[in-house]
């Protein structure tokens, strides 16, 4: 399973040096919901508005921390949205070539966080 995370450009490449990618957590609009798959997910793609699409693999499955908003801004982020958030380790150092870009372009969609089938990227379970 696959984290699809939108992210503007500069918090991407941001989150590519650190290895960490981060999402709202809790009640406040745009926030994570936990759902079934998360404890099988194993890859973060980050990407903006749909293109510039990186994929990487998380160090380990399923697991993520809540971080207070504090807490990003330690590692130099600005998070504006809410006090908490969902936060996911990835390996920086190896990026997963995809065969071709993802189309990840869906309305508002586009923008929202999901868990997606690897199957999804590459044609295989």
């Amino acid at each position: 399973m696959v984290m699809v995370n939108h992210t503007r450009k500069e918090t991407k490449q941001l989150m590519i040096a650190k290895g960490i990618c981060y999402l709202r957590a809790g009640d406040s609009k745009g926030s994570l919901l936990v759902t079934p798959g998360f404890e099988r997910m194993q890859y973060v793609i980050l990407h903006t508005g749909g293109e510039d699409c990186h994929l990487f693999r998380l160090k380990t499955k399923g697991h993520f921390q809540i971080w207070t908003k504090e807490t990003l801004e330690e590692f130099g982020f600005h998070p504006e949205h809410a006090p908490y958030y969902v936060v996911l380790h990835f390996d920086n150092s190896k990026e997963i070539e995809m065969p071709k870009q993802p189309n990840l372009k869906q309305k508002i969609n586009t923008y929202r966080a999901k868990i997606r089938p690897l199957s999804d990227f590459f044609g295989i379970d």
